[in-house]
């Protein structure tokens, strides 16, 4: 499946939202043979970047759609396979039995690859293109954030992989994780400088903030902390984004063009049931069917994180517990929580496993395949808890990173935190805060990897679900990074098994 292609690329994508309709994506598709000799035209370099973008789709359930929720969320503390006792590979990614050959993994590797390649192309084409020249440094630095972000996903989801930029060796050895990160930032500082602060039309191409912010978390999770803290800030100077009111609205598939997103994966709104392009299909997979009839709970959080929500705090309500299904008469909830101990008057109550996930809702979706619900990449939050985690991390207790954590925690109504905490209990009190607000958004294994609680956190998530069960072979050696696909490793010489 992925012996690493670069230069000839067959295109036949679909072009996201870059053609000029704000609220929802238009669809051009490209079948093109694009070679370096291809591109001549203005339209082109448009094309070829807009190959680029397509490529986050990826197929049905692939990169930005199943395949990320499935790597980011399942494999970690919050997160479940949404029916425990059937097998295959959400199963082997929930307990960690995942080999080189389970789907999921080997998704993400090609899909990122894929993107990676595609921008390597359109690179080159672009680059020959006789076109303004401040028009062509924005495509350039629109594709190298692009291809920044597939290797920010390989690299901190696999540790050390082949690094091939502008170049068109297929057989590459595994490049050093830090020299990994130097080519990311390297592309985002072309981006920064080159890219618009926002588009007067289109939505749902990289900005510099969008630039600034993936370089922010570059930096952090390279542990670059005065760099991650800096690169923040300047995204925050930017004075483009800010918090949304609630979360509720944020999530809103109405609102997909809020303030605080920086940067998504746009999805068409009620696209019924061949959507596997243009939909990210976040309903189908997250939430509970029977709950709202919009998802098969594929996946879902633990009972152990819901029940650790403060009850007043506003984003519990993401989470599907307490509803009736089959009749009016039976009622499912989490054991140990108000909605399971105080049901409806006559409800039989049914104890549920695991609760779906509401941010990906969407009423006005006509299926669970065409809800609507961009995936979120970048979003304003995630800047203010990445500065005040890189601000903790230089001064131990920062009052300005209380402060910053805390504008996050009002929005929801969640309990504030107080003066005078140490070092590590702001860095705990971060890394919850980040599961809490980020919950199946693409970014809980990343975080417990950089504070180096992945193993334990997971481990004990485990345990807790199915007592009684030995998960001693999942260890920091054998399970902080995916292992590399067999199907490279067969087809790359430079790579041993």
């Amino acid at each position: 499946m992925n012996k690493i292609k670069y230069l000839i690329l067959t295109i036949a994508l679909v072009f996201i939202g870059i053609a000029g309709c704000k609220n929802q994506l238009e669809e051009t598709v490209y079948s093109d043979l694009l070679t370096t000799n291809a591109y001549e035209t203005e339209e082109d370099a448009m094309a070829a970047t807009a190959s680029v973008y397509a490529a986050m789709r990826y197929d049905y359930n692939g990169y930005y759609k199943a395949t990320y929720i499935f790597v980011s969320e399942v494999p970690t503390d919050i997160g479940r396979e949404g029916w425990e006792t059937t097998g295959g590979p959400d199963r082997e990614m929930a307990v960690g039995t995942w080999s080189n050959e389970t789907d999921h993994i080997v998704t993400l590797w090609t899909a990122a690859y894929r993107m990676a390649g595609y921008a390597n192309a359109a690179i080159q084409g672009i680059s020959l293109v006789d076109m303004d020249e401040t028009l062509k440094n924005r495509l350039l630095g629109e594709v190298r954030f692009l291809r920044a972000l597939a290797y920010y996903d390989l690299t901190f989801y696999f540790g050390d992989v082949p690094l091939n930029i502008d170049r068109n060796d297929e057989s590459l050895p595994l490049s050093p994780q830090s020299e990994v990160i130097a080519a990311i930032i390297k592309d985002l500082d072309f981006a920064v400088a080159n890219l618009p602060n926002s588009y007067s039309e289109e939505t749902g191409r990289a900005t510099k903030g969008a630039a600034l912010s993936l370089r922010a978390k570059t930096n952090l999770n390279a542990h670059n902390w005065q760099a991650a803290a800096d690169d923040a800030k300047a995204v925050m100077d930017l004075g483009v984004n800010s918090l949304a009111t609630s979360l509720a609205v944020l999530f809103d598939g109405d609102n997909r063009d809020n303030a605080e997103w920086i940067f998504t994966l746009k999805s068409l709104q009620n696209y019924d049931w061949n959507p596997y392009l243009a939909s990210t299909l976040l309903s189908l997979w997250t939430v509970d069917y029977e709950f709202s009839s919009l998802g098969w709970t594929f996946t879902s959080v633990t009972n152990d994180f819901y029940r650790s929500f403060d009850l007043g705090d506003d984003r519990r309500g993401l989470i599907s517990n307490g509803f009736e299904s089959g009749s009016t008469s039976n009622w499912n909830a989490i054991e140990g929580t108000p909605e399971y101990n105080n049901p409806p008057p006559g409800y039989t109550v049914s104890a549920m496993s695991g609760a779906g996930i509401l941010k990906y809702v969407n009423p006005a979706g006509t299926s669970p395949y065409g809800a609507g619900n961009n995936f979120p990449i970048l979003r304003y939050a995630d800047i203010l808890l990445t500065r005040a985690e890189a601000l903790n991390e230089l001064s131990g207790g920062s009052a300005e990173a209380v402060s910053l954590v805390n504008q996050v925690k009002a929005r929801s109504n969640a309990p504030l935190l107080g003066a005078g905490l140490s070092q590590t209990q702001l860095r705990d009190a971060i890394l919850d805060e980040r599961g809490y607000e980020f919950f199946f958004e693409g970014k809980r294994r990343i975080d417990l990897i950089r504070h180096d609680k992945l193993i334990s956190k997971w481990k004990a998530a485990l345990q807790a679900r199915i007592p009684g069960a030995n998960f001693d072979y999942i260890t920091k050696e054998t399970h902080t990074y995916f292992p590399i696909p067999l199907e490279e490793i067969d087809t790359n010489d430079n790579i041993n098994g």
